[in-house]
């Protein structure tokens, strides 16, 4: 379906005059046939050198463009007033205005707007935006200048939890003023600079706070600021939905022999409690890597049973560990590599034979990385269809590691 359809041309050429030559419409389903007849439409005025077709897939539906040569296209791009609080880099990806793109007088307004957005959500609520384009004829090129006036950057107002009863909602409101807080940059006072950066890190104080008290399926949004023109400042407020208390348990097999320790490890596998939310893929990835934990140990036939319960205010996980016998890597080979010899490939895989004070090391992790690895090296060695088949033999306590490789 066809979003919206433009012409572009010299910016001192009016196009509307040519518009009902376009017989491809908005609204419709795109149609090759019609875009040849509006093309030779076009050319028959005998106004344009050459007409061109430029379609672009959006979300309202495809883009269609008509650049009528002679055109300009997108030149130099400059936001004096901007540059000294953001970087260049980050100024070209908000208005979206690529070099060499036929330029377009319709897409100013819009990148304005963005890049007036974007202050506003660093805290520049007064900032101006004034633009000039500057045509270089010789080289048919528009120089855009995005005049910024930036103002003074607004401050923090009220801050509010909503959601959570009144008292816990005032706890949250704490956490998010505590030392711990200002420390790590998260602090959210009144008065405090309106940025990006302080929101996103209160916005994670929260989720921290949650997970704190086992709230890890909590839900933590920031609503709209309101702003205050006579005193340059925003309100800030979060809609909090603490979800039920997660309860998660290993057994089976202990992380470490030290319980601290374990709970430390307990925390670093299971990614729920970084995330501060709770989901299959999240618990999937905790199974996956408790599994990686305990092969690297050695335990090479590690398994994990995760169960869940779920009750009103409350939901269990249980991730069930049998480690199964402890095993060594005994042999890694390679077979079919015709052009690579063995002792470069050892270099490029994650997994190590057994020696004196070590088992080895493997895991399904390891394995995979090494899989990538290996046809990785043969990839850069012009070997671009090579696959890689990794077989596991297991001899208890032993087990031999082969990549079958087909260089291709």
């Amino acid at each position: 379906m066809v979003g919206s359809i433009e012409l572009v041309s010299d910016p001192r050429i009016n196009v509307d005059a040519f518009r009902a030559l376009v017989a491809q419409k908005a609204g419709e389903t795109y149609s090759g046939e019609k875009i040849k007849a509006s093309v030779a439409a076009l050319q028959a005025t005998r106004r344009f050198t050459k007409v061109d077709v430029d379609v672009r897939p959006e979300a309202a539906g495809l883009h269609v463009i008509f650049v009528l040569e002679p055109a300009f296209y997108v030149g130099i791009l400059q936001f004096p007033g901007a540059t000294r609080v953001f970087t260049y880099t980050r100024l070209l990806q908000v208005v979206n205005l690529p070099d060499e793109d036929p330029y377009e007088k319709t897409r100013i307004p819009q990148a304005e707007t963005a890049l007036l957005n974007f202050l506003r959500t660093n805290g520049f609520f007064q900032a101006t935006v004034g633009t000039e384009t500057q045509l270089d004829e010789e080289n048919q090129l528009a120089n855009i200048t995005f005049n910024v006036q930036l103002n003074k950057r607004a401050r923090i107002g009220r801050v509010e939890v909503q959601g959570p009863p009144q008292q816990e909602a005032a706890r949250l409101v704490r956490s998010m003023r505590s030392l711990r807080a200002t420390v790590t940059g998260a602090a959210l006072k009144p008065g405090k600079s309106y940025t990006q950066e302080r929101l996103k890190s209160a916005t994670g104080r929260l989720q921290k706070y949650l997970a704190g008290q086992r709230r890890l399926a909590s839900r933590v949004r920031m609503n709209p600021p309101q702003y205050h023109a006579e005193t340059n400042r925003a309100d800030v407020s979060f809609n909090v939905e603490e979800g039920p208390i997660v309860d998660i348990r290993t057994a089976g097999a202990r992380l470490s022999v030290f319980p601290f320790l374990g709970g430390r490890r307990q925390k670093k596998l299971i990614p729920i409690y970084d995330e501060g939310a709770f989901d299959r893929d999240l618990v999937e990835e905790g199974r996956r890597n408790l599994v990686n934990f305990f092969q690297e140990k050695g335990y090479f036939d590690a398994k994990v049973k995760t169960v869940v319960q779920h009750q009103p205010d409350k939901i269990s996980l249980l991730y069930q560990i049998d480690k199964g016998k402890r095993h060594r890597v005994r042999e890694i080979s390679f077979r079919g590599n015709q052009n690579l010899p063995e002792d470069k490939l050892l270099t490029h895989i994650e997994i190590r034979k057994h020696h004196l004070l070590s088992r080895g090391r493997y895991s399904e992790k390891f394995l995979r990385k090494s899989v990538t690895d290996i046809e990785a090296l043969y990839r850069d060695a012009g070997y671009e269809n090579v696959k890689v088949d990794p077989q596991v033999v297991d001899h208890e306590p032993d087990i031999d590691v082969t990549f079958q490789i087909v260089e291709g």
